[in-house]
């Protein structure tokens, strides 16, 4: 008779368990020491490097955190992946960090709070998420690894010790699962839940107590639906799997398989429904919000990514089959071949369960390849089916009189020996998993050609290298990755751009290759395994600048900034040199600069691109009105004028306007700056300064017209009032302002002529206007 726990005897109506030649109590304690170092090989990246979702995951958490302790169920945020796992175990990672760090986690939280949202060019922000973004790893990190030791149980009652103890190894130590499954993040979670709900309902179709498995499975199945919407290919595959059942000796009989399907239906809803607190208080909102976000996956890509050595958004149907072959660990694939071998040689119920388990795969990469945003993470669920497979390898075969089983082979049959390749594979990659690729392929150096294996590792390691550096704190870093670098720079962080890159010390561009610019020079390349990641480059311009300004300007000479920029802190020479930027509006300058102007000195002023233009006319405005240009000059993009003094006397305060309008006595619309001249397509430009004259009490927004002569709008700008960190007008202090850019798209039958720009401010809750 076949050795075959899902067969049993006349006298024994208990399942069978084939521990092979491994005890279970000596199975059990590797496990355990497994489970441990898995849990440690998890932790091993934290500090290193942050993705560049995370963030917005800790935000969601601490949304999702203070909803839960208002007891306000409206609040709780409505994503459409849905994320409600993630957002659990950020939530108790936002908990736990205030258990550790009451003070500091207040001051995080309450200017995490006054966010209006959160923008990707928002550096600031992102330091203040970071504080709570290590606890909510380290709760993904434990949720994953017990979801090993819940493997290891539910494959040693639907398969044998050793096969568990092998599936549970491989995914322990498999380079890029235990990369996601320490961040957080959705894919780990996922794939985790989803590979339990495949187990539970193995053990459902034994003998046995089925009722309770097919409710676990639909409990674990229902928990992949809350964590991301891919799981929704689960439910029918499960049903197939039961009808699929029949085939078995030990299937259930039709009216169990209706109850069976019956019971996991009703447990993943109530799983959905007890987990998800915004289905308690708006369930058709949420539908909506899941569906319209599906749709957009499925018919647009929402940004290009890297494949086969280009950048597409269409990267076609090889994209997942490359991937499989770039992540998949060569122990895997080896354990894949090798049950394929043996694939008629195994008992029908495991022939029937590696079936199940390679079309579980099959299937959601195919439906993968639908969608017209791809990843390489999101084929990530697929994987620990294919390694509970390859484990199926060390299941006893069935032997026949033809094909004896020698003993040396059985020997040769532990799962030690895989686990010890297996963990020799992670080691060089511990640090940063994610950047491993199939050494049967040529490893990172002809993976990275196929696929990007960068994820925020290199914004990572340049951040540190920063950070070591003499008043790094001081420093201003201009990075393609704002949420990935910010999140662990001590210093400023800006979105790189033309603009921005004047303003910076240092540059961190999309790709290590030499840039164009002379004006760059190589400060550091961060080389993760094999690769070179990032490239931190030291921006000279401010050391060009300088050189000029120490060569022309002289003692008691002035030089006037119109922003923050590395010129303050590069220049040494003879002159007093000062931004011009923390002033708010013309009045104030003009005071400041009667306080300073040098009497028988030259005023220099230095225009950068990266400046407010309603400072830069500020400036230029008031300098004129007490100098007369003598000589300009361009250094490194910077315009550098020196100016002669005269006798007259700037304006004070009292002779220029602070405001162009009052809105309520809340608000003061302080100046505005307008393109001389556009023309379709491009659209124009207005750029307003705000300023709190109380402290707002609600969230105002503006709404800038373009009215021709005859009075006829052409186009409309309307848009929140926020400040700098992207906070609205109710979390402002009495004083603060800040400057707002408005686009707006003009129509292509627009005729030439004057027009006007008109503004408006409106409560946004209320729709009330300011007047």
């Amino acid at each position: 008779m076949v050795n075959d726990q899902w067969t049993n005897d006349h006298n024994d109506q208990r399942p069978r368990w084939n521990t092979g030649s491994w005890p279970v109590g000596s199975s059990f304690i590797v496990h355990c020491a497994l489970i441990i170092l898995s849990f440690l090989v998890r932790l091993a990246p934290l500090g290193r490097y942050v993705t560049p979702d995370e963030p917005a995951w800790v935000y969601r958490s601490v949304r999702f955190h203070d909803a839960l302790i208002a007891r306000d169920w409206a609040s709780v945020p409505s994503t459409g992946h849905p994320g409600v796992t993630t957002m659990w175990l950020g939530a108790a990672g936002v908990a736990a960090r205030r258990l550790l760090d009451p003070a500091g986690s207040d001051a995080h939280l309450d200017w995490i709070r006054r966010l209006a949202w959160l923008a990707p060019e928002n550096g600031e922000a992102f330091r203040h998420l970071a504080f709570f973004l290590t606890p909510g790893r380290v709760a993904v990190a434990l949720t994953t690894t017990l979801g090993l030791l819940l493997v290891y149980i539910l494959a040693s009652r639907a398969f044998d010790c050793r096969v568990a103890l092998l599936a549970a190894g491989l995914l322990a130590f498999d380079p890029f699962p235990v990369g996601h499954s320490g961040l957080l993040h959705t894919d780990a979670l996922l794939a985790t839940f989803g590979l339990l709900a495949l187990l539970s309902a193995f053990n459902g179709l034994q003998d046995g107590c089925q009722a309770l498995w097919w409710v676990l499975s639909g409990l674990f199945a229902g928990l992949a639906l809350l964590t991301k919407l891919p799981a929704f290919i689960l439910l029918p595959f499960l049903f197939l799997l039961l009808l699929a059942s029949r085939l078995l000796p030990s299937a259930p009989r039709p009216s169990r398989s209706l109850l069976y399907g019956s019971l996991l239906i009703l447990s993943a809803a109530a799983t959905l429904f007890a987990f998800y607190p915004a289905l308690w208080a708006n369930p058709v909102g949420v539908l909506q919000t899941v569906t319209s976000f599906a749709g957009r996956h499925v018919e647009m890509a929402q940004r290009p990514i890297f494949f086969l050595g280009r950048t597409t958004y269409n990267p076609g149907p090889a994209f997942y089959p490359a991937v499989l072959l770039v992540r998949l660990s060569p122990v895997v694939l080896a354990g894949l071949v090798l049950v394929l071998i043996r694939l008629r040689r195994l008992p029908a119920d495991r022939r029937f369960a590696l079936l199940a388990l390679l079309a579980f795969a099959l299937l959601f990469g195919a439906t993968m390849t639908l969608g017209a945003k791809k990843h390489d993470r999101y084929l990530l669920p697929a994987l620990p089916p294919l390694a509970l497979a390859a484990a199926l390898s060390h299941y006893p075969i069935t032997q026949s009189p033809n094909h004896p089983i020698p003993q040396p082979s059985r020997r040769l049959t532990s799962p030690l020996i895989p686990l010890l390749l297996q963990l020799a594979l992670l080691l060089p990659f511990t640090a940063h998993p994610l950047t491993y690729a199939n050494p049967l392929l040529g490893g990172p150096s002809v993976g990275a050609r196929l696929i990007s294996l960068d994820w925020g590792e290199g914004m990572g390691a340049a951040a540190r290298w920063l950070n070591r550096l003499p008043e790094a704190d001081r420093l201003t870093v201009a990075a393609v990755n704002v949420p990935s670098f910010a999140s662990l720079f001590v210093g400023r962080t800006l979105p790189l751009n033309d603009a921005t890159a004047t303003l910076a010390d240092y540059l961190i561009p999309a790709s290590p290759r030499p840039p164009a610019s002379p004006l760059l020079r190589v400060a550091h390349t961060a080389t993760l395994p094999l690769l070179p990641h990032a490239v931190v480059y030291t921006n000279t311009a401010p050391l060009e600048q300088a050189g000029y300004l120490a060569a022309h300007a002289g003692p008691g000479d002035l030089i006037l900034l119109d922003t923050d920029a590395p010129l303050l802190h590069r220049y040494d020479g003879p002159g007093e040199i000062a931004s011009v930027a923390h002033l708010p509006d013309e009045a104030a300058l003009a005071v400041w600069l009667a306080e300073r102007v040098p009497d028988e000195s030259s005023l220099w002023t230095v225009h950068l691109p990266g400046a407010s233009p309603i400072t830069a006319a500020h400036l230029r405005r008031q300098v004129e009105a007490v100098a007369v240009p003598a000589t300009t000059a361009t250094a490194a993009s910077a315009t550098i004028t020196q100016h002669a003094t005269s006798n007259e006397q700037p304006a004070t305060s009292n002779q220029q306007r602070a405001f162009l309008a009052l809105f309520g006595g809340q608000l003061a619309l302080v100046d505005g700056v307008i393109s001389e001249a556009a023309a379709w397509p491009d659209p124009l430009a207005v750029t307003l300064r705000w300023r709190a004259l109380a402290g707002p009490s609600t969230d105002y927004r503006a709404v800038v017209t373009l009215r021709g002569p005859e009075g006829h709008v052409w186009s409309t700008a309307d848009q929140p009032v926020l400040n700098g960190v992207f906070f609205p007008t109710s979390a402002w202090m009495p004083g603060e302002w800040a400057d707002a850019a408005y686009v707006l798209p003009l129509p292509p039958s627009i005729p030439p002529g004057r027009y006007a720009a008109e503004v408006a401010l409106y409560d946004g809750a209320t729709g009330a206007g300011l007047g």
